[in-house]
């Protein structure tokens, strides 16, 4: 059909609809068709970002479009069934099925309700200021012919008293005036804002869901790499080692588990592991620096690490790295863990296994999910108030001294409301750890979730409308 359609488009044959998706997210096509079903399901299991449905395109008329399903070509009696069944579906069945499961199509109704009712309060608007001028030229002829007529009978009436009863009548229509005009703009005002909350309220919870789905996914993975019997030897193995750093780093154990973890782990953007004893030593890692001490998920998230001895998997969000990941690198730049228990055959928790991660990665792109224009940004930070992923204006960060040249906003910039616009080139006089928290971050780290539409200054000094969970 797209060669007969569309004969100049050159085609770019793959095996699988998730191929055609990869090729399009890594440059090597500029775009590919794909079911609205189809592309939310892999999208959401193979956690693909930078994707996006662009528009609808027909083939070979209506009927082609249409949603199938398989039957093997032996089962002639279930096709046979299965056709009896969707003939008694209704069309309204049929939409209801397609907006609860077609996300795409969910997010246009969402999008052509907003715009119905964007565009009702717009016409309220206008029709209520039309009547407005049509009330004030009404009101304007009344009074003239009004003033006309008793100056002409009443020639007692003195030229002051005509003139405060101009004053007065103007003085009531004036405030009409007013009233009339906060009416409409308080109107406006209260749509605007609404609007911008469901806007504010749904790019948040879509970053959120992707980003569990994406830690949920990782640590499952991880869950069973943890369960592998040779992994589980192999610790054993490396349990039973003296703790002497020089013992722990020359034993076969180790170099068992290196082979195993770097093989699994091959086709994963992990730069390091972790086996840690339950009294917190590094027993196991892909440096030997890290061997024989204590372990750096435990010296700054110890509450969490403790988690995970008691069976449960854990994200460590990012922490200052123990060495240089890259040679380029001035500073240890952050780094974040996915940390699960490793238990014997009887299921006792003997160790933990961490894998290392750079957040500026695929965390950092993921929490940047809800870039809105050239102002709006998605972050996540921690209960100090943290940044724990990437602001979207580092460089003005730097400029203003924030931040230095060779830092990242990462573990660098807490959510502190200085007060001012700092982007203007205003400095303060008080220090920064003194400075109280934004709005925003105050309330989230009460674990308050929240939303402002009024405006608050976040952690430049720029007013801002936000949206928080916690």
């Amino acid at each position: 059909l797209l060669r007969r359609d569309y004969p100049k488009i050159k085609l770019i044959l793959v095996k699988n609809s998730l191929d055609a998706l990869k090729a399009v997210k890594f440059g090597k096509a500029d775009a590919t068709l794909s079911k609205e079903a189809v592309f939310d399901y892999l999208v959401k299991r193979n956690m693909i970002s930078g994707l996006k449905v662009s528009n609808e395109v027909i083939l070979g008329g209506s009927k082609t479009d249409l949603l199938r399903i398989g039957v093997r070509k032996d089962w002639p009696v279930f096709q046979t069934i299965l056709n009896k069944a969707i003939k008694k579906v209704t069309i309204q069945e049929k939409n209801k099925l397609r907006i609860k499961w077609l996300k795409t199509i969910r997010k246009q109704k969402k999008l052509v309700n907003m715009k119905n009712k964007e565009s009702q309060s717009i016409w309220f608007s206008v029709l209520l200021i039309v009547l407005l001028v049509i009330f004030i030229i009404i009101i304007t002829v009344i009074t003239q012919k009004l003033l006309k007529k008793w100056s002409n009978k009443i020639e007692s009436i003195s030229l002051l008293r005509l003139k405060n009863l101009k004053i007065i009548i103007l003085s009531l229509f004036m405030t009409f005036v007013i009233v009339m005009a906060y009416y409409a703009l308080s109107r406006i005002k209260n749509n605007f804002q609404l609007r911008m909350k469901n806007y504010l309220q749904s790019i948040l919870k879509t970053t959120n869901e992707g980003l569990h789905i994406w830690l949920d996914h990782n640590l499952n993975q991880l869950v069973k790499d943890a369960e592998n019997p040779q992994l589980i030897e192999a610790v054993e193995k490396q349990l039973k080692v003296r703790r002497n750093k020089k013992d722990l780093i020359n034993s076969l154990a180790l170099k068992k588990l290196r082979e195993i973890l770097v093989r699994w782990r091959v086709n994963v953007e992990s730069v390091g592991f972790f086996i840690i004893a339950p009294d917190y030593i590094s027993i196991g890692s892909r440096r030997n620096k890290n061997i024989g001490t204590t372990n750096l998920i435990y010296k700054h998230r110890p509450e969490l690490l403790k988690k995970v001895f008691k069976g449960q998997p854990q994200f460590i969000p990012p922490v200052f790295s123990d060495f240089k990941i890259k040679k380029t690198d001035k500073k240890n730049p952050p780094s974040m863990f996915y940390a699960v228990p490793i238990k014997n055959k009887n299921g006792k928790i003997i160790a933990v296994l961490t894998m290392r991660e750079v957040p500026m990665e695929n965390f950092n792109r993921l929490c940047q999910m809800g870039k809105i224009r050239n102002s709006g940004e998605t972050y996540a930070f921690d209960r100090n108030g943290r940044l724990i992923s990437s602001s979207r204006f580092e460089n003005n960060l730097k400029k203003i001294g924030l931040i230095k040249k060779d830092q990242t906003s990462i573990l660098n910039i807490e959510l502190r409301n200085p007060g001012f616009n700092m982007t203007k080139g205003k400095k303060g006089s008080i220090p920064r750890n003194l400075l109280p928290f934004t709005l925003m971050a105050q309330r989230a780290t009460k674990n308050m979730n929240g939303v402002n539409t009024k405006g608050y200054l976040d952690y430049r000094g720029v007013k801002v409308y936000g949206a928080w969970l916690w």
